[in-house]
């Protein structure tokens, strides 16, 4: 093929030439309707967005000496500080300087079964995971709420640790086990002075230190076995739970279900009261 051929077989074909001309000459059409948001709302919507962004600047701004006068005045009238917290957009800062963390810490969960033999559940990342580590998931962050000032947590997940034993125990029919301990691991992270001196530390060469720090009994803890509700639930046979501990709970249906009896029963009342008066009245 010759140059010239290969030039024509670039070229636009008449017909498509056509559109393409028509396409291009047409006048644009004036724009009718209104915007997406009227003068009102996006107004608003303004006034919304700087607000939202003027909390998090105060949120995250440091507060000390002038600051802190200029934080407290400001909050006064703008209620920035509530509005952070109803919408969850709180964030802590002790990973950074000036306070930061000095202790790894973690929590090992062991589970005791009927025979007495106790086993590492591995709910804890000490040794499991390299550091750092590009993946994260939400167990991590509750196994080191299992210590310290929320050490309450441990009954709650001891007794789900209990249902999910007693669970699988059932499915493998093999007696249900008997308790949770909980034990504290923590080591101390070397200064900066000395990692810098080092070019770095091994996390896994640092001493690491033990406390038991709870055992809870399956059977005397609440919601420490499956009911019957529960194993019916899953398929699984039912037996005598009277004695079974349970946290009471209602759920949002029979929130509404009470108040919807309630509402009943006033409206009956108010009926009823209706009728008397006017019986009264003749």
């Amino acid at each position: 093929m010759s140059t010239r051929d290969s030039q024509a077989a670039r070229e636009t074909p008449p017909i498509a030439q056509e559109h393409v001309d028509a396409w291009t000459s047409a006048p644009l059409a004036p724009a009718t309707g209104s915007p997406a948001y009227g003068r009102i709302a996006g107004l608003l919507l303004a006034v919304f967005i700087a607000y939202h962004l003027i909390a998090l600047l105060h949120h995250l701004f440091p507060r000390n000496g002038l600051a802190l006068r200029f934080s407290r005045a400001l909050n006064a009238y703008t209620y920035m500080e509530a509005y952070i917290k109803r919408t969850t957009h709180t964030q802590g800062w002790k990973m950074f300087a000036p306070n930061p963390h000095r202790l790894n810490e973690f929590t090992r969960v062991y589970l005791e079964d009927a025979s007495g033999e106790v086993w590492d559940l591995k709910h804890d990342i000490y040794g499991r995971r390299r550091f750092p580590y590009l993946f994260y998931d939400r167990g991590g962050k509750l196994n080191r709420r299992l210590m310290g000032k929320h050490h309450r947590w441990q009954i709650v997940y001891a007794a789900w640790v209990c249902r999910e034993a007693e669970r699988t125990a059932l499915l493998q029919h093999t007696p249900p086990p008997k308790r949770v301990h909980f034990v504290k691991l923590w080591n101390r992270i070397p200064p900066p002075r000395y990692a810098f001196a080092q070019g770095g530390y091994d996390p896994m060469a640092l001493k690491i230190r033990r406390a038991l720090t709870g055992v809870y009994d399956c059977t005397q803890i609440p919601d420490g076995r499956l009911t019957n509700i529960q194993r019916a639930r899953m398929g699984l046979p039912t037996v005598d739970d009277s004695g079974f501990e349970v946290t009471p709970s209602r759920t949002w249906f029979e929130r509404r279900q009470a108040e919807a009896e309630l509402a009943a029963q006033d409206q009956a009342e108010d009926a009823h009261d209706s009728d008397t008066d006017a019986g009264e009245g003749l």
